[in-house]
């Protein structure tokens, strides 16, 4: 091949590289991070802030920019608990004129974390906790990932409490009711509870989903609390109930991510009948209230 002279030109497409929160922890669709978190976005080349524009839904953030302008922090400050949608336009450009050629988008969350000691599960543990007044405070309630309360009885509700990763201590733990079968099957976990109604074991039986019950050796009625609301247990043996007795259950992780879902029909409203609610939506927020 003759000797030759090639010239070639590179043009840089700005665009951003991640989304962290302090410490360098990456955000991607599904995280969460506890209110009041700053956020950095962090971008592969010097750009023009005053062309970027960062949502918050349907809100421009404002954005503190770093020297080098190739990074910006947002504040969470101020802003409620719940879904949080970042989205960034096209239109920005880098300081070299060059310009964002498409959209962003990072599905996040705004949620306070419990940081106290867990134990790992492989699955969801489902376990039934009461609300009445000689049930309160319930232990490790706040670890848990997502809390069902319904009405029980005489007005008093009773919770499904479910965890991904089970605190030291949980407790009391009750009976189950018609609607905690359907939602331990829902969430493919296993659900501990004390007993349960004939009504209810007839259900179970018609259509059954894993289950433990008060087994010595696991849970334990403590002397701090007053009967029935008594019966606790800790996290290793909630763990140790799910390897040595349900074993084959699957392992089964709670998303965090929002599904994108298709098909259906617009609702602006939805009525339970049943409980005399109606909730509405509320579009910033992405939620019924």
């Amino acid at each position: 091949m003759p000797g030759g002279r090639w010239t070639f030109t590179t043009n840089i497409v700005p665009r951003i590289t991640s989304v962290t929160a302090p410490g360098g922890a990456a955000l991607t669709d599904g995280s969460e991070i506890d209110p009041g978190t700053p956020i950095t976005i962090d971008f592969n080349d010097a750009m023009e802030p005053t062309t970027v524009r960062l949502d918050a839904g349907t809100t421009q953030v404002n954005l503190t920019w770093a020297a080098d302008a190739r990074s910006a922090t947002m504040s969470t400050e101020g802003m409620p608990s719940g879904p949080l949608i970042l989205q960034m336009g096209p239109g920005g450009r880098d300081q070299s004129g060059h310009h964002v050629p498409g959209t962003f988008a990072l599905k996040t969350g705004l949620y306070y974390h419990d940081h106290e000691h867990t134990t790992a599960l492989k699955y969801p543990a489902l376990i039934q906790m009461p609300n009445d007044y000689y049930a309160r405070d319930q232990n490790g309630l706040q670890a848990a990932a997502i809390v069902f309360e319904y009405l029980a009885e005489g007005g008093i509700t009773r919770c499904t409490a479910i965890f991904q990763n089970a605190p030291d201590l949980i407790g009391p733990m009750r009976s189950s009711r018609f609607i905690s079968l359907k939602i331990a099957r829902h969430y493919e976990g296993l659900l501990f509870q004390s007993g349960e109604s004939q009504a209810t074991r007839n259900r179970a039986a018609a259509d059954p989903v894993p289950q433990f019950f008060d087994t010595i050796g696991y849970t334990y009625r403590t002397s701090a609390r007053y009967a029935p609301d008594n019966l606790m247990i800790k996290g290793p043996s909630v763990n140790a109930a799910e390897q040595n007795y349900f074993s084959g259950i699957a392992p089964f992780t709670i998303a965090k991510a929002r599904p994108d879902l298709v098909g259906g029909s617009v609702a602006g409203t939805v009525s339970i009948p049943e409980h005399y609610s109606v909730y509405s939506y509320d579009p910033l927020m992405g939620t019924y209230q």
